[in-house]
């Protein structure tokens, strides 16, 4: 459900992530949940999107799948 609701949008080395129908507190415990990945520097965050810079040689689809573990351990 949450992996749904997330959109993940490349750009010039970053990564936007918007979040689609979350709350207020979802929206905080995802960009606390997406600071404490190491595979990634948090650029900015705001209700309903984070801004990250992606570490050299990450993949887009595991970092995808690691954004939703994370989020999903913070419950």
């Amino acid at each position: 459900m949450i992996k749904k609701n997330l959109e993940f949008k490349k750009g010039n080395g970053t990564v936007k992530i918007v979040m689609n129908g979350f709350t207020s507190s979802q929206s905080a415990r995802m960009a606390d949940a997406v600071e404490k990945m190491t595979d990634c520097t948090v650029l900015s965050s705001r209700p309903g999107c984070v801004f990250v810079h992606l570490k050299k040689g990450t993949n887009i689809e595991s970092f995808t799948e690691s954004v939703v573990n994370s989020f999903e351990s913070l419950r």
